[in-house]
């Protein structure tokens, strides 16, 4: 009897975990697409829609990063009067044309490897969630930090990037320089 009731209570465990994880994704994104809200550069050169290309490697769809963004574009969430469109672009073929000609902003998903350098000379602006790709030149990320998201921009990208990032939001990160 009393494995019959483990058993469910470990798989609802299970699923409250994965909730909980899918939802602190969401709200990342959310704040991913808030940032770029403090861009002003993003006004004139961005198109209408604002494109989205979230990279990686081609065995390892994000699936949780590409639900939210695709949750957060079909809510109308938008980005100054743009709407936001999304696309899954894996690294294999010829995708540095492909996020020249569809791209306003890269999303790093994960671990890219040697790419990301690659990423980072489009002069796109580029966004991920981990402080290590921060440091390796990806302009903006929001890292999780004992349980909080927290904005982190590297400064030097985001001015490579030609991101002009409003001075309110610069006091309220923690910058790299």
């Amino acid at each position: 009897m009393l494995c019959r009731l483990v058993v469910p209570c470990a798989l609802v465990a299970l699923a409250s975990a994965a909730a909980s994880a899918q939802s602190r994704v969401d709200a990342e994104i959310a704040i991913h697409l808030k940032v770029l809200s403090f861009d002003r550069s993003l006004v004139s050169k961005a198109r209408k829609p604002l494109r989205v290309a979230v990279v990686h490697r081609p065995a390892a769809l994000p699936r949780g990063v590409l639900k939210a963004f695709t949750t957060l574009a079909r809510r109308g969430l938008t980005v100054h009067r743009r709407p936001v469109q999304v696309r899954a672009v894996p690294l294999t073929g010829n995708w540095r044309r492909l996020l020249l000609r569809q791209a306003d902003v890269v999303f790093v998903a994960g671990d890219i490897g040697n790419e990301l350098g690659q990423i980072i000379a489009l002069k796109l602006p580029t966004l991920c969630r981990t402080l290590a790709q921060v440091r390796r030149g990806v302009a903006v990320g929001v890292v999780g930090s004992a349980g909080r998201p927290r904005i982190v921009i590297n400064v030097a990208a985001a001015r490579a990037a030609r991101m002009r990032i409003d001075p309110k939001l610069l006091r309220l990160a923690t910058l790299i320089r």
